[in-house]
């Protein structure tokens, strides 16, 4: 398709990604009523290791030269798999941007000799008309997401360590965390870490997290539990962020999980923080929203995943 006269598309640029925060600003703003995703973290997805913005990231702009859209796709752990970022408010242009993104990832699922590829974006779900936009072009809902909270209006007490668990943390656990977080999420569709290296290459590209944010935990010298927190809503929403938390199937229902979150609140309580925050797919085979709720977490957000199986042929 071919857009009215007044707007304009080009390939993605680094230097798009301030006005890509305001946009997203505007955006969530208007559907929410507070700002969104922070300029770091924006950026931080643009040098995201095998993202190449010219291939796989476009703009729109009106006739005052105004972004008004963007759009994005990027290969998931599997390579039959592509997450799909989109953000505007025209339906017209959304047409336009979604489907750039789905016949880029048709194309890079067929020079990987995939028969068929998965797209899938995450809407918010306030967001009615690009829920109607993806739905016409054959997308259907999958799973919900649910984006939680805790406020830290008084000082945090830190968790007792369990009896019998060593703590460690920093790079030198990356790889015995990494594994816990594979075999913790296996079966998970779309949850797997990335591949040992390409994970840790991702986060050293990332200016919102630092190796002693990554914590494990052991029994009997044995990796049984990790956690990866970052910064990714420090300058938005002044919290800590839970990116993931795992528990070895064999080692839950000791507390680990629980003893993780507890420490993360009392470390970002004690760091002046006003909350912590996390994702959990409400989907999620494990009690983990129940958990969460149950050590004082609110939900403050609903982000439907929308998917569409494409023919590469």
């Amino acid at each position: 398709m071919t857009l009215a006269a007044g707007f304009s598309t080009r390939p993605l640029h680094l230097n798009d990604a301030e006005d890509m925060a305001e946009l997203i600003s505007a955006y969530s703003v208007r559907l929410l009523g507070r700002v969104g995703r922070p300029l770091a973290n924006i950026a931080n997805q643009l040098s995201s290791p095998g993202f190449d913005p010219a291939l796989d990231g476009w703009v729109a702009h009106d006739g005052a030269g105004r972004l008004i859209g963007y759009a994005t796709t990027s290969k998931q752990v599997a390579g039959d798999r592509f997450d799909i970022d989109l953000v505007t408010e025209s339906r017209e242009v959304a047409t336009w941007l979604l489907t750039q993104a789905v016949d880029r990832s048709r194309q890079l699922g067929r020079e990987q000799d995939h028969a068929e590829v998965t797209v899938g974006l995450g809407l918010l779900r306030a967001d009615q008309q690009l829920l109607e936009v993806v739905a016409e072009q054959g997308f259907a809902q999958s799973t919900t997401f649910q984006r939680l909270r805790i406020d830290h209006d008084s000082p945090v007490t830190a968790p007792t360590l369990p009896a019998g668990v060593v703590q460690r943390t920093g790079k030198d656990i990356s790889r015995a965390a990494h594994q816990v977080m594979v075999e913790s999420f296996e079966g998970q569709d779309g949850a797997t870490p990335l591949p040992y290296d390409d994970w840790v290459e991702t986060r050293e590209k990332r200016t919102t997290f630092d190796w002693s944010q990554l914590t494990m935990l052991e029994i009997d010298g044995r990796a049984v539990a990790a956690m990866e927190c970052r910064d990714d809503f420090l300058d938005s929403d002044d919290c800590g962020y839970v990116g993931r938390v795992g528990v070895l199937p064999d080692a839950r229902g000791r507390g680990l999980a629980k003893y993780l979150l507890q420490n993360a609140f009392a470390v970002d309580a004690a760091a002046g923080r006003a909350g912590t925050i996390l994702h959990v797919d409400s989907a999620n085979p494990t009690p983990a929203l129940g958990l969460y709720r149950g050590v004082g977490m609110r939900p403050i957000l609903v982000i439907d995943v929308w998917n569409r199986v494409v023919s590469t042929g």
